[in-house]
């Protein structure tokens, strides 16, 4: 018989403990799982996807069944790791325990068979670790499955996915990485994995934050132009597939079903975004003294007829004036007014495109993926996402220059880990749901 009580969580990014694995929650997380190892009844946790991050191992450059355990390696011997997955192996060594991992969209190895015995051999649950890969939904046509994990009572059952199938930029089609390990054929990774390992693992270096800030696509961009255009436009330039791949994507997301981590107006057709746009970058024209004004806008139209080619040789925050840059500043204070990342009750892409997917009589979808927790419990089906256990960070309040100086300076802006989980309890006539916030010792407690 399956647990009645189950434990959701995802995106924790174990990684190998070099300067780009971003997880830093290690004591939170072993004293979560020492919590429920202390509880003698019967239950289940359910490690959704990119539990560990093979993107931020050195030498990694793709999916390689051949080195795929190597790079397992060093995430598990990283002192981080290591303490976490020694509590839960204290979790794993009561009967009553059960241990379920899903594949992610930045630990796809974990659909080899060989990783997946080399994980259970750590954890010292060899052969009763439930490596889930239940197809939910069939595939039909060019739509791929559903892959995850099903809980409960068939009738109206509690799916468990990782969430990145409804992401065009990160989706990873696991029948076909089988097929191609099984022919020894290369595995082609989605764009946004290798924007991670061949761009943004670069750009990280001077920019530690760059991981860190949501909306993602909508904030970093901008902030690496701002910060060094050159540098940018090089590596742009060199992965034109990358940058190309996700333009499209983002433009297709927002016509069909908004952006998965965009502001609301710009997901609404009748919104006018340039206009909006246009008020922001007047108010920071504001900035500028009247007397001066009239030749800041002669300027800013200099610029636009004249492109980024007017710009160059300004790579650095030596000024805030240049043209270029108040464009830049007026978006990223349009996406602070727009933005709903850490809204519980905003729509975040992965919700609309799986309500066009998921069967009615599913009770609740659980997902991970997008790093931003969500609780949408009055729709059907009702809809939680685990957040991350990696920190994050929004465009603060105040004077943006200010904030931008910071990130020149390589100091970066405060950021914290939501540290978010899914509770189901499957003892009463229909599955009860809940998200739950993990204090710094590793106690849950409900999100109000």
């Amino acid at each position: 018989m399956r647990p009645l009580r189950v434990w959701v969580i995802s995106d924790l990014h174990l990684g190998p403990g070099t300067a780009l694995t971003n997880f830093r929650d290690a004591r939170a997380l072993a004293g979560f799982f020492d919590h429920l190892a202390a509880d003698d009844r019967p239950s289940e946790v359910v490690l959704a996807g990119d539990t560990f991050d093979f993107l931020q191992c050195s030498g990694y450059h793709g999916f390689d069944p051949n080195l795929a355990v190597k790079h397992l390696q060093q995430i598990l011997t990283n002192p981080a790791t290591t303490a976490v997955l020694q509590a839960l192996t204290r979790y794993g060594r009561k009967s009553s325990h059960d241990i379920t991992i899903l594949a992610g969209n930045h630990d796809p190895e974990l659909l080899l068979s060989d990783v997946q015995s080399h994980v259970a051999d750590h954890i010292e649950r060899a052969g009763s670790v439930y490596f889930a890969d239940e197809v939910l939904v069939p595939g039909e046509g060019t739509r791929w499955p559903v892959w995850g994990r099903e809980l409960g009572d068939p009738g109206q059952p509690v799916w468990v996915v990782h969430g990145d199938r409804w992401d065009p930029h990160n989706a990873i089609q696991h029948d076909e990485v089988r097929e191609r390990v099984a022919r020894g054929q290369t595995v082609e990774l989605p764009v946004g994995s290798h924007l991670v390992f061949e761009v943004l693992s670069r750009l990280k270096v001077g920019h530690r934050w760059v991981d860190e800030l949501k909306p993602e696509f909508a904030s970093v961009l901008p902030l690496l132009l701002y910060l060094d255009a050159p540098l940018t436009m090089r590596f742009l330039a060199q992965h034109p597939r990358i940058s190309g791949g996700l333009l499209m994507g983002e433009i297709r997301g927002r016509l069909r079903a908004g952006a998965l981590f965009g502001g609301d107006v710009a997901t609404t057709e009748s919104e006018d975004i340039v206009g909006v746009l246009a008020d922001d970058l007047a108010s920071v024209l504001t900035e500028v003294p009247e007397g001066r004004r009239e030749a800041a806008l002669s300027a800013l139209e200099r610029w636009l007829e004249g492109g980024p080619e007017s710009d160059r040789g300004e790579h650095t925050l030596a000024s805030h004036t240049n043209p270029g840059r108040w464009l830049i500043r007026a978006w990223l204070a349009h996406i602070r007014k727009t933005d709903r990342f850490l809204r519980l009750d905003a729509d975040d892409g992965v919700a609309a495109h799986m309500r066009r997917t998921v069967p009615a009589h599913v009770h609740t979808v659980i997902a991970g993926h997008t790093h931003g927790p969500r609780r949408h419990l009055d729709q059907r089906p009702r809809y939680l996402n685990t957040g991350t256990w990696v920190p994050v960070a929004q465009i603060p309040d105040g004077d943006i220059r200010i904030w931008i100086d910071m990130l020149d300076e390589n100091r970066g802006w405060p950021s914290t880990a939501p540290r978010t989980v899914a509770y189901v309890d499957l003892g009463g006539a229909e599955p009860a749901v809940k998200l739950m916030f993990v204090d710094e010792t590793g106690v849950p407690c409900e999100v109000p």
